[in-house]
């Protein structure tokens, strides 16, 4: 019984590992040299390979009307990970800043119970001030 809740454990654990491995070479391979250095940095000092690297998320959306926006706002104001967001006048471009943890999968988690298309999506990330 020990034996199969080490595996589980150690099933989760590689799983983890992997997942993280995976955003960090995709935030790796899609930043300037800036950011590498930024992430280089990091790995060196043993830290989060992450810290102080932000994403700025941007997205062509359809489908929002002023009552999707005021629910958005709300989930994008009390989320953790986001610091600040802008919706345009049109309500068809969001853009938000968040840690470079959150991925675009995530992302799409958040706006999936709105209803919301996402046309176009582009992530941009660079080093926090």
């Amino acid at each position: 019984m020990k034996s199969m809740f080490f595996s589980v454990i150690f099933i989760l654990l590689i799983g983890v590992g992997t997942s993280f491995g995976q955003v960090y070479e995709n935030v790796y391979e899609n930043s300037n040299s800036e950011v590498q250095a930024k992430l280089n940095q990091n790995k060196i000092a043993g830290i989060d390979i992450l810290t102080g690297v932000v994403a700025q998320h941007e997205f062509e959306i359809s489908g929002m009307d002023n009552s999707k926006k005021i629910e958005l706002a709300n989930v994008l104001t009390n989320h953790q990970q986001i610091t600040n967001y802008s919706i345009n006048e049109e309500l068809t471009r969001l853009v938000f800043i968040s840690s470079a943890h959150f991925t675009k999968d995530k992302a799409t988690t958040l706006l999936n119970p709105l209803n919301l298309t996402v046309t176009e999506y582009t992530v941009i990330y660079s080093v926090a001030d």
